[in-house]
């Protein structure tokens, strides 16, 4: 519904299509009349060229004399995008760590900067060895374990090793202590209290496994430890044959 103090009897002064009598131009009228009177006021003020001569005006680089924007010119320091972040217009230049080679503590490669500040001075691999590991000082994941007594064990030969300990009335405990062993750490399986001794279960020896092995009987020679294999479970009658 139309408003009724408004009246419709003036007529635009281009066309002489019936407008509001508030205005002199109907609606595309007033932005054609608005579009050349902007062009003409550019011109005017502009005298060839844009206000300050940013759209006609051609700037380049003060350095390497390639072509960049106005924008570039003025806040690049008047150099372009690359030229404004080289040798000393670069805001690290100063503490001179753009220009050093910077090589990890542990291996001697060449690293990026950013490994160099926050990879504790090593690349990669190595700012995830031993004690830098998340798993410093955990056991291995390696292996398809189950609970026994509410205690996760990691093997079948574990869990039939621990019921026979529980059938012979022997008392023992699992994984009780981790050893550090400098960049690794070793944690056997079973300690067995009245005896005060260490027992390895091993079905499959990795590599790793006998280095750290070998480490810990050098590190802790007083400690007794042994190691049962299959054949040692199936003699003890804890797996069958």
């Amino acid at each position: 519904m139309g408003n009724k103090y408004r009246k419709n009897h003036n007529k635009c002064i281009n066309c002489k299509k019936s407008i509001d009598d508030r205005v002199k131009r109907c609606k595309s009228c007033a932005m054609k009349y608005a579009w050349k009177n902007s062009i003409k006021l550019i011109n005017r003020n502009s005298k060839g060229s844009y206000i300050d001569g940013r759209t006609l005006k051609d700037y380049f680089c003060i350095n390497c004399n390639k072509k960049i924007s106005y924008n570039t010119w003025k806040y690049g320091k008047k150099r372009c995008n690359s030229c404004a972040t080289k040798s000393d217009n670069n805001p690290a230049f100063k503490i001179g760590i753009t220009l050093i080679n910077h090589f990890c503590i542990d291996c001697g490669k060449k690293i990026s900067l950013n490994n160099f500040l926050y990879g504790f001075k090593r690349c990669k691999s190595c700012s995830h060895k031993g004690k830098l590991s998340r798993r410093f000082g955990k056991p291995a994941p390696h292996g398809k374990g189950a609970y026994y007594k509410s205690i996760w064990m990691r093997s079948s030969y574990e869990i039939a090793y621990a019921k026979y300990l529980d059938k012979q009335g022997i008392k023992w405990e699992y994984e009780l202590k981790t050893f550090d062993l400098g960049n690794c750490t070793y944690t056997p399986d079973f300690y067995l209290i009245d005896q005060d001794k260490y027992i390895e279960i091993k079905g499959y020896w990795r590599d790793n496994s006998k280095k750290k092995f070998k480490l810990f009987k050098k590190l802790y020679k007083d400690i007794k430890i042994k190691i049962l294999y299959k054949k040692d479970l199936i003699d003890l009658k804890v797996l069958g044959d």
